[in-house]
């Protein structure tokens, strides 16, 4: 399986480090619900969740299903961790579990960010609407990553029965969430072209990207570490990026190691030699007992 890649030095995953003097403004409109939930795709689920008979602005309906995404997240993490529990559980199912977990707490965070975020004001710019935007789309994903394990598992039905109602109404709620958040801060008509401008000069300057240290990995040891596990350890926690990226130039190689980014190290960037130069490699599949998931050699 090709590796995924989250850090690079001219990314849009990047974006939330910048900031753009562009901000739109509250938007004031109220709305009744059956109009807000014809926006998603969740319809009548939307209808059952929120049932309001009063008018709402789509900021409000925003935070108000945020609030309910959270609050479903942290509940399904917490059920998959009671199953975790099980010392019964065959391998596989525990590697599906696990993988599980690994997204659900990552949904938390996500959720709980922007949460925070949206709450703190009625006014967002162009970065910070982008990056919640990705935030909860990645949820979704999440959830879809999550499935995917549990399905390719080879026993444990016992185990995605339980957890299926759970994960569909995730999904469901994330999705709104979403929907929400683009109706209330995401606009499609004037500012559009504000947008698109926005993000290519945000690109342009991630070019330029601020890095604080430099660190070297070679096999052959003539650089600070042999593995990209090792840099990555080494890295400090919990940085807020002030001070610029901990870069890791990754020399030219094949490097079979299977590296994990944990949410602790952040503000990292990975830089190779380029394609076919560098490259992260190693032999998990299905079919050798791994989930999709935890075959990607970067992640």
């Amino acid at each position: 399986m090709a590796s995924r890649i989250f850090f690079s030095i001219c990314s849009t995953a990047l974006l939330f480090i910048f900031s753009i003097s562009h901000a739109y403004n509250a938007n004031s409109k109220t709305v009744d619900l059956d109009k807000a939930c014809n926006s998603t795709l969740y319809v009548d689920y939307c209808k059952s969740v929120f049932k309001s008979n009063v008018s709402l602005t789509m900021h409000d309906y925003s935070r108000i299903s945020v609030s309910k995404s959270l609050s479903a997240a942290k509940k399904f993490l917490q059920l998959v961790e009671s199953h975790l529990k099980n010392r019964q559980a065959s391998m596989t199912t525990i590697q599906a579990l696990e993988d599980c977990q690994l997204v659900a707490g990552l949904n938390v965070d996500f959720l709980l960010e922007s949460s925070v975020t949206i709450n703190a004001t009625d006014t967002l710019s162009l970065v910070v609407i982008d990056h919640v935007q990705t935030q909860l789309s990645a949820t979704i994903t999440n959830h879809d990553s999550c499935l995917d394990s549990l399905n390719a598992t080879a026993s444990g039905q016992s185990v995605k029965n339980d957890l299926y109602s759970s994960l569909t109404d995730g999904t469901k709620l994330h999705s709104i969430s979403l929907a929400f958040f683009v109706g209330g801060w995401v606009y499609t008509s004037n500012t559009g072209k504000v947008q698109k401008e926005g993000r290519k000069a945000l690109q342009a300057s991630l070019c330029q990207a601020l890095v604080n240290v430099t660190v070297i990995v070679n096999q052959d040891g003539s650089g600070n570490f042999t593995t990209i596990s090792d840099a990555i350890a080494a890295a400090p926690n919990n940085t807020n990026g002030g001070n610029g990226y901990f870069q890791i130039h990754v020399v030219e190689g094949v490097y079979q190691e299977y590296v994990t980014i944990g949410k602790n190290k952040k503000y990292i960037m990975i830089v190779g030699d380029g394609i076919n130069r560098t490259v992260i490699t190693g032999n998990r599949s299905v079919g050798g007992g791994s989930t999709t998931f935890g075959s990607a050699t970067l992640g």
